[in-house]
């Protein structure tokens, strides 16, 4: 039984060792959003003051982060509890872009069709 046991595990890891550090990717890119989704705010509130200034930019930057964090937060939420399969015609590319919100103006390597924040 043990020997089975491990030459599935021997095959299994063979098969599928790219499958398995995709789904590590999409698991560490869930759990980095589900810790730091909270950054939209930081960053909605610079870039809307930036763009309107101190009256309307802080308010505005508030409601876009807030929102921008919920929904980077349940995307994170999303990838943790999905890792192990691939989304759905996309495989296992990021749920929202950027990957990540320290990653504001960097451009995503993989596929561009996701929603962007």
């Amino acid at each position: 039984m043990k020997r089975s046991i491990f030459l599935f595990l021997i095959v299994f890891t063979f098969v599928s060792g790219t499958a398995w550090a995709d789904a590590a990717t999409k698991l560490s890119r869930g759990i980095s959003n589900i810790a730091f989704g909270w950054y939209e705010v930081i960053n909605e509130v610079g870039s809307e003051t930036d763009q309107h200034g101190l009256v309307i930019g802080p308010v505005s930057g508030l409601l876009r982060g807030l929102f921008f964090g919920v929904v980077r937060t349940g995307a994170g939420v999303y990838e943790v509890v999905t890792f192990p399969f691939p989304n759905w015609k996309r495989g296992y590319d990021p749920v929202v872009l950027p990957e990540s919100a320290f990653m504001r103006n960097v451009e995503s390597p993989s596929s561009k069709s996701g929603p962007t924040l």
